[in-house]
């Protein structure tokens, strides 16, 4: 038959026979979030615990500072200070008007006079360090009769920057601000003792309070000397205005009455009277007199009007015209409308309306009579108003217009003269009693602990920026992870099946007996273990990599050494043994055999010798006893290993072996140390990679597998060896449930497998 490796299957849905593995850039989803915590959890609640530790260190060294607040209420109805007219109209505080406030209690000009008042200057904290006094002024300071002085002399101009500077470091201590929308502002005061906050924080308010007076009383005050001057020239100018009122008087004779006004003026006002009453009273008259004249031209009712209606004889006669009106309706319904009596009753009653419209027409004729007489009494006053100031009064008209013009003048002087008066007097009263549009409502306590720094938020504060340090790294180290731990990484990085994941076995499994079992026995021995089990899955693995044509003759290599491929190598071998395959096993690692150390071959003739013919098969063929497995050592002596695996002869042992057993694994070297793996790759029908867990570099593995796609040959997938299963279940919810109870044995997988051995071993 041909060889198998002649002719490598297609490796359909992995990747493409030859093909270059290019970067997977698939994003991480919810469990690998979760798998990331779960594996980096040391580092990431680490970090927290020694943030707090260095903050807790900080805490120890760093000096208290303690804050003490005093709030104060601005009014807010501000008043101007001008006058009583002023000062009833009230203006809303606005922001403005706060930030304005705020600003001056942080001026230098007022915490200059804090640091004086509260003997800052003198204070370290506050107060910049004293000057090293100079050599001269130390010398001069032992000779007093040279002018020395114990005592250092500050010039003006250095006291001046001193008192800057700790105004300055008062301000840096304090923090002014409005409270919300209030009309509250808070002061803040940050100290390293609790009594000097207070103290500095009572005395910005006490400064900023008498700053306040300060400010009233010296606009108070230049108000009123301003008013003091302007009442002056006013009280001139109203004798001025008053004794040119005089002069006019006497120059046209117009002496005043004892009411103030001349004997014209006098007469004139009770003329003005009458004339005002009578035409008052002609206008209501007239209004009758038309009234009635319109009814009367109208043809109208003329009896509706109210003076008719008011008559007494009227109201009479219309009793009597009833009465007649009664008696003829009832004549003529009782003897006929030409009956005698009928004929009176209607006499009657004509006779009766004759006197009606008589009475009527006199009550008109009355109303004519009384609207006559008030226009002729009207009349009469008007020429009497018309002789006192037109024609009568001529003599005067000139000086009357003199001394009223001269009269509005001194009257206008008079009264901005005592509208001046009563504002002086308000600002006398102002200087005295000064009310403040603002005021302390909570003075400033010493406080009982400090606000800085305060352990609680610090701690907090330090867990919290230990804990995105810890976040931060452990994905950080999560991106810059080189190496595979789970098979779903393998597939997706490689594009290859992952065939298993081998666990590792630990010490206290290889104990049985009393004795440490090597790994070869480990499989003989315990035939229903998570191992031997590994081991069943890669073959059947390895056979739905191809079903139609599958692999018989298989390589095991690695990228680099230590990875645990002899060792899977022969673990696979006696597990298909086990299974009733007719297997062999060939070491082909000439320079490092570490598959026949495991069965104690390492000294006897083996491929090497057969590849240069010192030796045939029957001497290099080895059985084991108990199982259908041959191993095949890799022999001494190999000077060209990579010719002798490139030979015609290894090619027809392969063949040999492929058409003689079932099962044909070669161990071959890593593939990054030597190329005889390469080389054997295009002579086998498949290869296995072993890859160690968490160990091998990706990058590392995928130029590996290139390396054998590039020389023709087929990879059937890859194993991880030596998965730490306690550890695996970082890696997601399906690992954790898993593998995690089978790797540990308390698991579901760990008690089906314990059943199944005490079933069989029975």
């Amino acid at each position: 038959m041909n060889v198998h490796a002649t002719s490598p299957a297609q490796n359909t849905g992995w990747q493409r026979e030859g093909a270059q593995i290019e970067l997977d850039s698939a994003g991480f989803d919810a469990r690998a979030l979760i798998g990331t915590f779960l594996r980096r959890l040391p580092i990431i609640i680490g970090l927290p615990f020694v943030a707090m530790a260095i903050s807790m260190a900080i805490f120890a060294v760093l000096p208290s500072r303690y804050t003490a607040s005093i709030t104060i209420l601005i009014d807010p109805k501000a008043q101007n200070k001008l006058g009583p007219d002023v000062d009833a109209s009230w203006t809303m505080i606005d922001g403005n008007r706060i930030n304005s406030i705020v600003s001056l209690m942080q001026s230098t000009s007022l915490l200059e006079r804090v640091a004086k008042t509260a003997n800052l200057t003198a204070d370290p904290e506050f107060s910049p360090a004293q000057p090293t006094p100079s050599l001269r002024s130390r010398i001069m300071s032992f000779i007093p009769f040279l002018g020395g002085s114990s005592e250092e002399v500050v010039r003006p101009d250095e006291a001046a920057a001193r008192l800057r500077i700790t105004a300055d470091r008062i301000r840096a201590a304090t923090v002014i601000a409005r409270e919300n929308f209030s009309y509250v502002i808070k002061v803040d005061v940050s100290a390293r003792d609790p009594i000097k906050a207070a103290k500095i924080a009572n005395t910005i308010g006490d400064q900023y309070l008498n700053d306040q007076l300060e400010a009233r009383y010296d606009a108070a005050k230049r108000a009123s000397n301003w008013l003091a001057e302007r009442l002056a020239e006013l009280r001139a100018e109203l004798q001025q205005s008053e004794e040119v009122v005089a002069q006019a008087r006497q120059q046209y004779g117009l002496a005043e009455t004892d009411r103030g006004a001349t004997v014209v003026q006098a007469q004139v006002t009770e003329l003005n009277s009458q004339l005002s009453v009578a035409q008052g009273e002609m206008a209501q008259k007239q209004a009758k007199f038309e009234q009635a004249r319109r009814i009367q031209q109208s043809g109208g009712n003329i009896e509706a009007l109210p003076e008719v209606v008011a008559s007494t004889v009227i109201g009479t006669l219309r009793g009597q015209q009833s009465d007649a009106s009664r008696r003829v309706a009832d004549f003529s319904q009782r003897y006929g409308p030409k009956h005698p009596e009928v004929l009176r009753a209607e006499e009657e009653r004509r006779a009766i309306d004759r006197q009606i419209s008589n009475e009527v027409g006199r009550i008109i004729a009355n109303i004519r009579n009384d609207y006559d007489t008030v226009q002729k009494r009207v009349q009469t006053l008007q020429e009497q108003m018309s002789k006192l100031t037109g024609v009568g009064g001529a003599q005067n008209a000139e000086g009357l217009i003199k001394v009223r013009e001269a009269q509005r003048v001194a009257d206008a002087n008079r009264q901005l003269y005592d509208s001046f008066l009563n504002r002086f007097k308000e600002m006398e009263q102002k200087q005295t009693l000064q009310e403040l549009e603002s005021r302390i409502i909570s003075s400033a306590q010493a406080p009982g602990a400090p606000s800085f720094p305060r352990l609680l938020p610090f701690l907090l504060v330090s867990a919290g920026l230990g804990l995105l340090l810890g976040l931060g790294a452990a994905f950080l180290l999560e991106q810059m992870e080189t190496t595979f731990a789970t098979p779903s990484q393998a597939e997706r990085f490689l594009k290859l099946p992952c065939l298993a994941m081998v666990p590792l076995l630990k010490q206290s499994e290889l104990l049985h007996d009393g004795r440490m079992l090597s790994v070869v026995d480990y499989v003989r021995a315990k035939q229903f273990s998570r191992f031997a089990e590994t081991l069943r899955s890669i073959r059947v693995g390895l056979r739905m990599t191809n079903i139609d044509k599958p692999a018989r003759v298989v390589q095991l290599t690695s990228s680099v050494p230590s990875e645990g491929k002899s060792t899977l190598a022969a673990a696979l071998a006696i597990s298909s043994a086990q299974a009733g395959m007719k297997t062999i096993l060939i070491d082909s690692d000439f320079r490092h055999p570490s598959a026949s150390k495991l069965f104690s071959l390492q000294n006897d003739n083996g491929l090497v010798d057969l590849l240069i013919g010192s030796a045939s098969w029957q001497d290099i063929a080895a059985g084991i006893s108990g199982l259908p497995l041959t191993v095949v050592p890799a022999g001494q002596g190999a000077k060209s290993p990579p010719d002798l695996m490139n030979s015609t002869r290894m090619r027809d042992l392969l063949r040999m072996a492929g058409e003689h057993f079932e099962m044909v694994i070669v161990d071959s070297p890593p593939t990054q140390a030597v190329s005889d793996a390469v080389v054997i790759s295009s002579l086998v029908d498949s290869t296995i990679f072993v890859i160690e867990w968490r160990q091998t570099s990706r990058e590392m593995v995928a130029s590996s597998v290139n390396q054998i796609h590039m020389s023709k040959g087929r990879v059937a997938g890859v194993i991880l060896n030596k998965a730490d299963f306690t550890r695996l279940q970082a890696y997601g919810y399906g690992y954790g449930y898993g593998y995690y109870g089978y790797g540990a044995g308390y698991g579901k997988y760990g008690k089906y497998y314990r059943s199944t051995s005490k079933y069989y071993s029975t």
